[in-house]
């Protein structure tokens, strides 16, 4: 599979709309250019799931990272959904639009960059910006792929605990607006699926799991010779936190 890079990304074509003429829908296309540069960073990058492996550790220590001697080793961080309630990340991406609403009212997208699909860009303008190739997934992945699409060599993943069908829905912020119930069964299968795939097509970059109380390493994913597990400890370490 094709690796995917921002610096060979000029924006697309995106569907703005339709029109039912003579029996047949021709759609409206417009073409978004490309919104970011993000070529300044240090290669390092944080993914900040919504797991509850997420509480054994500060959230703000990472968001705050100064990265060392002349910030060498700065995190650059990349949210999900809910997130900004908490902490200001450098990317937050939500799709649902439910979701998005709520992030859009809270005035979060005049100071902060937020990731969205077409449908939401057409329905918030100016409030968000495009992700590339329209990719698609639960927003964990979609954040990982924006790591390895701004060129990221060395990838953290916090709070992504992996969950099984049975056992309840185990993120930080159920039981909240917009979010299911602590009750509801969650099963993350689809979605390490796609992770694996994920690190198949970066082997260049060395990806990290974070591993607290509630994390769960899913077999497929042991086969994946440049992702490794490491604890809570040893992440505050390596990142110099």
């Amino acid at each position: 599979m094709q690796k995917l890079y921002r610096t060979d990304y000029e924006g697309e074509f995106v569907v703005d709309g339709f029109i039912i003429k003579d029996g047949r829908r021709q759609e409206n296309r417009i073409f978004l250019p490309n919104t970011i540069s993000n070529n300044q960073h240090t290669g390092n990058a944080c993914i900040i799931g919504n797991g509850r492996s997420r509480l054994d550790l500060d959230i703000r220590k990472v968001t705050n990272h100064a990265g060392g001697h002349l910030g060498k080793r700065r995190l650059q961080t990349y949210g999900c959904n809910a997130l900004y309630r908490d902490t200001k990340v450098d990317f937050l991406v939500a799709t649902n639009n439910i979701m998005v609403n709520e992030i859009v009212r809270s005035g979060y997208p005049k100071d902060h960059i937020v990731m969205s699909n077409a449908t939401n860009l057409v329905q918030h303008p100016g409030d968000l910006h495009l992700i590339p190739y329209q990719v698609q997934g639960n927003t964990g992945y979609i954040a990982t792929f924006l790591a390895c699409f701004d060129g990221h060599k060395k990838i953290y993943l916090l709070g992504f605990d992996n969950q099984s069908e049975e056992g309840g829905n185990n993120n930080v912020y159920t039981d909240t607006p917009n979010y299911a119930p602590a009750d509801k069964n969650t099963s993350s299968a689809k979605w390490e699926a796609k992770m694996k795939m994920l690190f198949d097509r970066y082997p260049d970059i060395d990806f990290a799991l974070i591993v607290g109380k509630t994390t769960r390493f899913p077999e497929s994913w042991k086969y994946c010779l440049n992702l490794r597990e490491i604890s809570i400890r040893d992440f505050v370490l390596e990142a110099d936190l």
